[in-house]
């Protein structure tokens, strides 16, 4: 649960070993390179990787398949490629043809097969084609044109008006009619379906190819890499020079490189206007929380690494939300189900962890609840006896989902004190932690449940801790100095304690904020059990009451069990990303990326 401490490395070396440098740096697969060159993120991407893969999401996405082909004798990935970009814009082409032709088809069809005499003229005589609707239709003789009805369908006739201007005042609307007769544009029409049919025959030869294109997409995408790296580099006359960051502990594997290759090479530590990119480093088997985090945010190099925390809570939020151990052994089987097929990779490995981490919490909490689809065990029996939370207990669950937030938001803040430790202003969170902490106190003791002695201890203690976080709040906001001759300077420090103070009713907001894992776990209970009562009225009713009864209770649960799991995680990590991440994690960096080959997944 660390962020890896970063060397920026230098390497200088001949122009003519640059191509040999650049291949076996990534076969290397620990620098993060740093663009030298100023090459643009689009000119930076290369057209193989995605030109292979577009090839091979075409292939896929035909509906007949031929049998794969597995010898590569014949197979030339860039020729295959090439024949399939180009079958899609004749395709396209194509497509685009016949939709044309077929208006042109139904505009021209009512009017019949004929050809029209050029720029739609017989000596000075002009055609004028109208659509009219039919109640229109007689006052076209009104206006003195010679004028002939073609065709008529139930709503509009088709009028042709012979003049040698345009004429006025017609009825209806005019249209252009394509000037190829009917006859021309079907034989046209048919001509391109034939072409479209030929080329998805072609395709769908091309589809014996597909599993050779995937083994191939990891070659493509390291050659677009590689292309991109060649294009990052500094280069002089005869001499190129390479940058980038490196893990501390990775440095004597760069020594070597650069001995075996006769290269000059530096390495420093990062300096204080360096911006180094973030690596995360967690056990395997936490490491599939890191991805909670990135998704949204990623840490700055100089914060902290808070996947861990954002592992645990999402786990508990999610159990809270469900509230239910009866779903959550339904998800415990959904995930024994995937779990080989998660294994096959290491993001599946990874993810599969954090799965059966919430599919655990989910069961034990909802077994705490004592709630099982809805139904709570007898209170004598074992899984009765284990029960000790009510989720529908507004008196019970609103404290408690507060004092959840409060411990949530000082975790943050104090992993953000100890990121600034030996700063003042890292006084500042443990301010907000003493201010929570102190409110938490005044709540509990304006409740009824404690003597008054009590009572009044710890709403005094409460008031004593709000006040002394405020004015900690107050004092090291600022990341000014503390101690100074400068008048300007303290005004300053004073206006920045004043705008961290501002914070409060942002604090006060966010730990509300944790009262919807009430709220969700309620509404998923209470939707629990009106979908079993639903079902026990519809048992007792003659008939089909017993079969409406079963599909009553399995769509009801179904669909509960689908809102809890979009509620558990989109508020789980709501919580996280954004309450959370707000107060421990202001800053944003960016992720490590590797220059390394892809290795191809067995």
């Amino acid at each position: 649960m660390t962020i890896v401490q970063l060397d920026k490395l230098t390497l200088y070396g001949a122009e003519s070993q640059k191509g040999t440098v650049i291949d076996r740096l990534q076969d290397l697969g620990c620098v993060h390179l740093v663009d030298l060159g100023k090459v643009s993120e689009e000119l930076a991407t290369s057209d193989v990787a995605s030109d292979t893969r577009n090839a091979l999401q075409l292939l896929q996405g035909c509906p007949e398949q031929r049998k794969q082909v597995r010898r590569k004798d014949n197979f030339d990935r860039l020729r295959i490629v090439s024949e399939v970009l180009a079958l899609r814009r004749e395709s396209e082409a194509l497509r685009d043809e016949r939709e044309t032709l077929r208006k042109a088809v139904r505009e021209l069809a009512p009017w019949g097969n004929f050809r029209l005499p050029g720029n739609r003229q017989i000596g000075d005589v002009t055609f004028w084609f109208y659509v009219v609707p039919l109640r229109d239709r007689e006052r076209v003789a009104s206006t003195g044109y010679v004028w002939r009805e073609i065709s008529r369908d139930h709503r509009d006739a088709y009028i042709v008006v012979l003049s040698p201007e345009e004429p006025e005042n017609v009825p209806g609307q005019a249209c252009v009619l394509d000037p190829r007769p009917l006859a021309t544009l079907q034989t046209l029409l048919a001509q391109v379906e034939e072409d479209l049919e030929e080329l998805h025959h072609q395709m769908v030869g091309l589809t014996r190819w597909c599993d050779l294109l995937s083994d191939e997409l990891d070659d493509a995408d390291n050659l677009a890499a590689r292309d991109q790296a060649a294009r990052q580099t500094l280069n002089g006359p005869s001499v190129f020079a390479l940058q980038g960051w490196v893990p501390r502990h990775a440095g004597d594997r760069i020594r070597q490189f650069a001995r075996e290759h006769l290269l000059a090479l530096t390495i420093e530590p990062a300096g204080p206007d360096d911006a180094p990119p973030t690596l995360l480093e967690n056990p395997e088997s936490f490491a599939g929380s890191e991805a909670l985090v990135t998704f949204y945010k990623t840490p700055d190099y100089r914060s902290w690494d808070p996947s861990l925390f954002a592992y645990g809570s999402f786990a508990v939020f999610f159990a809270m939300i469900m509230s239910d151990a009866g779903y959550g052994l339904v998800l415990a089987g959904l995930t024994a189900y995937l779990w080989r097929r998660m294994g096959r990779t290491q993001r599946g490995r990874r993810g599969r962890t954090v799965l059966a981490t919430v599919v655990v919490a989910t069961i034990a909490y909802g077994v705490m609840c004592g709630s099982y689809f809805g139904v709570a065990p007898a209170g004598g029996s074992p899984l009765g006896r284990l029960a000790f939370l009510d989720a529908t207990s507004q008196a019970l669950m609103m404290p408690l989902t507060i004092v959840i937030g409060v411990i949530h938001l000082s975790l943050a803040n104090v992993a953000m004190a100890w990121s600034r430790r030996g700063q003042l202003d890292a006084l500042g969170p443990v301010g907000w932690v003493v201010v929570m902490v102190g409110a938490t106190l005044l709540g509990i003791g304006a409740m009824e449940n404690f003597t008054e002695p009590l009572a009044e201890r710890l709403t005094e203690t409460g008031s004593w801790l709000l006040l002394g976080g405020l004015v900690f709040v107050f004092l090291f906001s600022s990341q000014r100095p503390l101690f100074s001759l400068s008048i300007k300077n303290h005004v300053l420090r004073l206006f920045d304690g004043v705008s961290g103070l501002t914070g409060l009713s942002g604090l006060f907001g966010d730990v509300l904020s944790y009262l919807r894992l009430f709220a969700l776990g309620l509404s998923s209970a209470r939707l629990s059990a009106t979908f079993n009562q639903l079902g026990a009225s519809a048992w007792n009713e003659a008939g089909f009451g017993v079969i409406v009864a079963i599909i009553i209770v399995f769509l009801g649960h179904t669909l509960n069990l689908m809102l809890g799991i979009m509620s558990g995680v989109v508020h789980g990590l709501r919580l996280n990303c954004i309450e959370f991440f707000k107060w421990g994690l202001p800053e944003e960096g960016y992720l490590f990326k590797a220059f390394a080959k892809k290795a191809r997944q067995s």
